[in-house]
């Protein structure tokens, strides 16, 4: 089985600090796909969401990688948009004097 260079078509493009890492895992003894999306760090890397899929759902393997992939990134940007809403709920944070209208 030779390793692919590239990502299938359809996998959503990520910042230069965020990357795909895929593997392999055992559930029972049913192989799934583990996508992961993780931030690099200083020193190592983050993870920022993670799927599993079974790839005999799909009938083919370029499917299965697209579809964990889409939702590896539906789940950071979920979380982005989250934290967004948060910082901009923690702008008013601080000391004030008065109201002014």
């Amino acid at each position: 089985m030779a390793q692919e260079t590239k990502l299938p078509d359809g996998v959503p493009e990520l910042p230069p600090e965020r990357f795909y890492r895929i593997s392999k895992v055992w559930a029972g003894s049913n192989p799934m796909l583990r996508v992961q999306i993780r931030e690099r760090r200083r020193v190592g890397s983050r993870m920022l969401a993670r799927v599993h899929v079974s790839p005999e759902i799909y009938t083919r393997a370029a499917d299965a990688v697209t579809m964990a992939c889409v939702m590896a990134y539906a789940q950071v940007e979920a979380m982005d948009r989250k934290r967004r809403g948060a910082d901009d709920c923690f702008a008013w944070v601080g000391d004030w004097e008065g109201v002014d209208r």
